[in-house]
């Protein structure tokens, strides 16, 4: 008897997916769960998507997401970043029920236990897919690295720890202090 093969999901499956508070993602045909996020993390993300909104928004310069938002990058490749930008130039992406195609800038919020999945995986994923802009938030260090993507994979643009700020070449002009990001309140 031969070892078992491994099944390759799409997004079918995907779609009949039960709806009980996980996070499910499929990343190159293999379903990732996570349970909800921490309290912090959902600071964090709420802090960061108040300020990309408030950048966004008067500009007329796109859309932003919070997760859960689904964005489908292939037919084995369904992902719920914590944050997304789609500029107004590539609004067509959008459908009624998910992204369809890579977003102009991805946010992932992590923290030791998704560190390996943030950092590596879906880093592999998203410049694969034409993710222009990702920004990896480390909770347990509280730090931002911001990576843009070019001919050879992504690049540190930024690496933000205390005192400085947040910015990006996706939203040119964009500053996010540091302590806006990480607040405690």
């Amino acid at each position: 008897m031969g070892e078992p093969q491994a099944i390759h999901l799409t997004i079918r499956d995907y779609e009949v997916l039960p709806d009980d508070g996980n996070r499910y993602e499929i990343i190159d045909g293999r379903l990732e769960v996570t349970p909800a996020p921490s309290y912090r993390h959902q600071s964090v993300s709420g802090n960061l998507h108040f300020h990309l909104m408030n950048w966004v928004r008067p500009r007329n310069l796109g859309k932003v997401f919070a997760a859960p938002a689904d964005v489908q990058l292939a037919f084995d490749a369904i992902v719920q970043p914590d944050l997304l930008f789609i500029s107004s130039e590539r609004s067509s992406i959008l459908g009624p029920q998910r992204c369809k195609g890579a977003p102009d800038l991805v946010v992932e919020i992590f923290s030791h236990a998704s560190a390996l999945r943030d950092t590596e995986v879906k880093r592999s994923l998203y410049a694969r897919h034409g993710v222009r802009e990702y920004w990896l938030v480390d909770l347990d260090l509280e730090q931002i690295v911001v990576l843009t993507l070019s001919e050879t994979g992504y690049e540190e643009l930024v690496r933000v720890g205390e005192g400085g700020a947040v910015s990006s070449s996706v939203l040119s002009g964009l500053s996010i202090p540091w302590s806006e990001v990480f607040r405690k309140d």
